[in-house]
């Protein structure tokens, strides 16, 4: 788990560092064990004390995944690889969290319309605010794009120049002798 491997990497530093050799089959279950370990001490733990949440959707290939994050601690509350990101699947999930306790002042995410539905539902007294990072993204992409109309200007102005600076040009020179 600390290698941040596939299973079939997993395999060669196990036999390669600790002459260990063992099956997916194994790895598989004790990864699968761990998880099982890891949800039941998640339902535990007290999510009273979190102030503010950061909510978002990543994907695993396709799947997408809920994401709840402590701003203050960083501590992951919610990673949920789900079927569907809409807003009855976001609603379920935050009522789990408040039954854990969670009921932040604010929570802090992007515009997905599934995830704004859920919050409404499960919280309509909690606000949620707009993240800045897509609006980042956005501006340098417009800045990227605007970089590059201008460099295109630019070539085209010296080039222009040029030609007018030598209004005979290389062609010209052949015709005339």
């Amino acid at each position: 788990m600390v290698g941040h491997v596939s299973f079939r990497s997993t395999l060669e530093l196990m036999h390669d560092l600790l002459g260990v050799s063992t099956s997916l089959g194994t790895i598989h279950t004790v990864l699968q064990r761990a998880a099982k370990q890891a949800i039941a001490i998640n339902a535990g733990i007290d999510l009273s004390p979190i102030r503010v949440g950061l909510h978002d959707e990543l994907f695993q290939g396709s799947q997408p995944v809920l994401a709840g994050i402590d701003v203050a601690s960083t501590y992951c509350y919610l990673l949920a690889p789900e079927a569907h990101r809409d807003g009855d699947t976001w609603a379920i999930h935050l009522l789990e969290l408040q039954a854990q306790g969670l009921d932040p002042e604010h929570t802090i995410a992007d515009a997905g319309t599934g995830l704004r539905v859920g919050q409404k539902m499960a919280w309509p007294d909690t606000p949620c605010h707009g993240d800045v990072f897509h609006i980042i993204q956005q501006g340098k992409s417009l800045a990227t794009l605007w970089h590059r109309v201008a460099s295109g200007a630019r070539t085209g102005r010296e080039q222009l120049e040029a030609r007018l600076a030598n209004p005979i040009g290389a062609d010209d020179r052949q015709v005339s002798t």
